[in-house]
């Protein structure tokens, strides 16, 4: 799988009052060691969606065994539903840059499980390494990982 993936970048936004839970979520579901980062984003002033300060959390796996650890992890842990959803809807998943997204649920990730969620959700971020780098080969990587962790 270290081949067929650059890194991992995991990633969820929160009001300060939930800031702390975040954070906690994240750990729960990075491999030991994986810093955390959050940085505190300013509410838009006219017209903006934000009307309070936010704050992301953002953490990046690039060392191989982490890597494989993660994504074993993640696509292992997925309940039945999922993983089926995981396997039928790669197409939609991955983009024109070689990116295999999933969204998971926060409050699942605080007590460490791996569910699919679309609402307001920790993003992951997978960059496939895919040779020439381009959205065909991203699916084959793609695809390889999800068949060897799903089946």
């Amino acid at each position: 799988m270290a081949k067929t993936v650059h890194y991992v970048e995991v990633s969820a936004f929160a009001k300060e009052a939930g800031s702390d839970i975040i954070g906690e979520a994240l750990a729960a579901i990075l491999p030991a060691g994986i810093r955390i980062e959050e940085k505190a984003i300013e509410p838009e002033t006219e017209g903006g969606v934000f009307t309070a300060e936010m704050y992301e959390h953002h953490a990046t796996i690039k060392k191989a065994t982490d890597i494989r650890d993660f994504i074993s992890r993640l696509l292992s842990g997925l309940d039945e539903y999922d993983r089926k959803w995981v396997a039928e809807n790669v197409e939609r998943s991955v983009d024109e840059d070689c990116n295999f997204y999933l969204r998971l649920s926060k409050e699942e990730a605080v007590k460490g499980e791996y569910v699919l969620e679309s609402k307001d959700p920790i993003h992951v971020r997978i960059k496939m390494a895919a040779y020439p780098a381009d959205r065909k080969n991203a699916l084959k990587a793609a695809l390889a990982i999800i068949s060897d962790e799903l089946h």
